[in-house]
């Protein structure tokens, strides 16, 4: 967990942001993102993820978009 944000009181998710929305659900593995795509894919979010990581503190999280008739 990074330090200096907020936590959901609630699953304990963090976020830059007091009360930012979100889904209180369990995350998921990231590689199951991936599963059936061109290897390029992972390679270029894996490229792209190095380079943020470079510029400060970032945290990937998982999650599987709700679907309009999903509440979230």
């Amino acid at each position: 967990m990074m330090h200096g944000l907020w936590s959901c009181p609630s699953c304990g998710r963090t976020s830059a942001n007091r009360n930012q929305s979100h889904t209180c659900r369990p995350l998921g593995d990231l590689s199951a993102h991936f599963t059936g795509k061109d290897e390029a894919v992972r390679e270029t979010f894996d490229g792209i993820l190095e380079v943020v990581r470079d510029l400060g503190p970032v945290e990937v999280l998982p999650e599987k978009p709700a679907s309009p008739s999903t509440p979230a």
